[in-house]
């Protein structure tokens, strides 16, 4: 299901899909965040086909959920039910306040551009297995992990070995 977020300074449809993005599962628990997404596009020009932005909202958004643990913490991996992908977690830390709004937009010729992702937080590379993986993926999430709180895991995929 297709929604329109915004429209570009440069009369470009941003649009979303509400069921199948990378974006879907937080826009449904946050969807508070597709606002604070339609204020950032009506501010851009878009020409390139992929487009990965941070912006400074200037005000608290949302919580980052993602932490360093330490060398006592605790870190597991699950996979998140309808996923089969990996998610470090800890038990350990607290949600810090942020001011920045993470975006990924991708260009298609049959459907123009279209929010791929987002997220209140800084930048961070996709999780090592997934489709946009990158080469920075491993390094980091060895090195950090989502905060565990009530997200749904897939109870038999619970490891406390590194997968990747």
């Amino acid at each position: 299901m297709m929604h329109v977020v915004g429209v570009t300074s440069n009369g470009i449809t941003v649009s979303v899909d509400l069921a199948h993005s990378g974006a879907a599962q937080l826009i449904s628990r946050r969807p508070h965040l597709l606002t604070f997404a339609g204020e950032i596009i009506s501010g851009l020009t878009l020409v390139d086909s992929h487009l990965v932005m941070t912006y400074d909202m200037g005000r608290a958004i949302g919580y980052d959920f993602i932490v360093t643990p330490t060398a006592t913490d605790v870190v597991f991996y699950a996979q998140l039910a309808k996923e089969n992908i990996y998610i470090p977690f800890t038990k350990k830390g607290s949600p810090t306040s942020t001011n920045l709004l993470t975006m990924i937009l991708c260009h298609s010729e049959a459907d123009g551009y279209f929010l791929d992702d987002l997220w209140p937080g800084p930048f961070r590379p996709s999780l090592p297995g997934s489709a946009s993986e990158s080469d920075d993926s491993k390094a980091f999430w060895e090195s950090h992990a989502y905060i565990y709180e009530d997200q749904h895991i897939k109870v038999s995929s619970v490891t406390h070995d590194c997968p990747y």
